[in-house]
């Protein structure tokens, strides 16, 4: 059994669209909940999304473009429900922790064999 092979080239981008990715989400939760730092937090919100999109872009540049939208799309919803349940620890229900696990385990399926990224195409 072989788990997904990243190349060493794709994990600093990949790392760093997480935690940009975390810092806007985290930004517009504040944002929705707390009115006195509404604006700031769409500023910063924005300004962290913005940058993980560029992170993002460079992932493709290392993998397959499916293969990267499947690890950051679900690094993302994982990473934002881990933080979250640590933050602000809401009540979730077996279910809600099963959902996360299947996604896991998508993901670990979806990117079982990636196959190298080519020459850029335009």
């Amino acid at each position: 059994m072989h788990l997904p092979h990243v190349p060493r080239r794709a994990w600093l981008p990949l790392l760093l669209f997480a935690l940009f990715n975390l810092g806007a989400t985290w930004c517009f939760k504040q944002g929705g909940t707390d009115p006195a730092h509404r604006l700031a937090c769409f500023i910063g919100g924005n300004a962290l999304g913005v940058t993980s999109t560029w992170f993002m872009m460079q992932l493709c540049r290392c993998l397959n473009v499916n293969i990267a939208m499947v690890l950051s799309g679900s690094l993302a919803f994982i990473s934002v429900q881990a933080l979250f349940w640590w933050l602000y620890r809401p009540a979730m229900q077996p279910a809600q922790w099963l959902g996360v696990a299947v996604i896991l385990v998508g993901t670990l399926l979806a990117a079982w064999h990636p196959v190298p990224a080519t020459e850029e195409r335009p």
